[in-house]
Formats: structure tokens, sequence, C-alpha cells
């Protein structure tokens, strides 16, 4: 019987400590912003897809083909549900590519993103980045820095 009262009473512990859990849990949407003066609120977020350039190797022995890769980045919004979902538009020069790390302005009109210039294969130098900014419609892209760190926009 003891054994009975002290397994009933560890299950409701359990069931408080789960409960208290899930209270204390709480969902978090990226970052979110108020475009123009609808009053609607959007969500900013990405999808990228993998990139290949093949890059054949001729040796004595063959040719080999090797893969310079690279994930660019294209920024979506939506409505807080997750509707009405918009590509943002970004046309940037041939030899530079989106990542990751879109942030909206204050205003949520425009939205401040990371750029790096895609590998090539006769580039040995690193990689650089540039942080840009375009509005939501994908127009007035500027470049804002130049040679930043990869993190600079977080």
């Amino acid at each position: 019987m003891k054994k009975l009262l002290y397994g009933s009473i560890a299950l409701c512990l359990f069931a408080i400590a789960l409960t208290i859990t899930q209270l204390s849990c709480q969902k978090t949407i990226a970052q979110t912003a108020t475009p123009g003066d609808d009053g609607n609120n959007y969500i900013l977020y990405e999808k990228s897809s993998e990139v290949k350039i093949p890059v054949i190797t001729q040796t004595d022995s063959g040719a080999f083909t090797t893969y310079l890769t690279y994930s660019p980045f294209e920024f979506y919004t939506s409505d807080l549900n997750g509707n009405n979902e918009v590509k943002i538009p970004i046309t940037l020069p041939d030899d530079l590519y989106a990542i990751n790390g879109a942030k909206f302005t204050t205003d949520g009109k425009t939205i401040i993103f990371n750029v790096a210039t895609k590998p090539t294969e006769s580039d040995n130098n690193p990689q650089q980045c540039y942080i840009y900014s375009c509005a939501l419609d994908g127009s007035n892209l500027k470049k804002i820095r130049d040679n930043c760190g990869f993190s600079d926009v977080h």
C-alpha cells in the first residue's frame, strides 16, 4: 500500500512539473515588424538552396570533378500565421549572393542583410562580406558597409 501511495505522489509531482514547464515555455517568432501604416505584423524569414559549381581538374591520371558550393538565401515576409508569403525580389550583382541574417529596420519598411562573394575556380582569396539594405519590394538596394564580418548584421 505504501508503494502505491508513493507511486501516486511521484506521478502527481511529475504531472505538475510538466504543466509548469508547458506554461513557462513560449513560442517565439522570427523577427516581426509593422511595415507600412496598415497595422499588420509581418514575419521576416529566409530560405536557402545549395548551388554547386563544377571544377574539372586535369591530371596525368585523368580528369577529376570537384565542386565549389555556396547557399544563397532568399528572403520572405508573411503574416504572423504564415499566410500571404511574399518573396522580397532582391537583384544583386552576379558575383554576390545573400547569406542568412536579415533584419527589419525599426520602421519595418527596409531589411538589412549580409551579402558574400560567390566562390570561383581561380579565386584563392577568402570570401568577402558586405552589408546591404533594400525596401520590402526589393527596390532601393544599397551597399551599407564593405568588408564586414559575417556576424555584423546580428
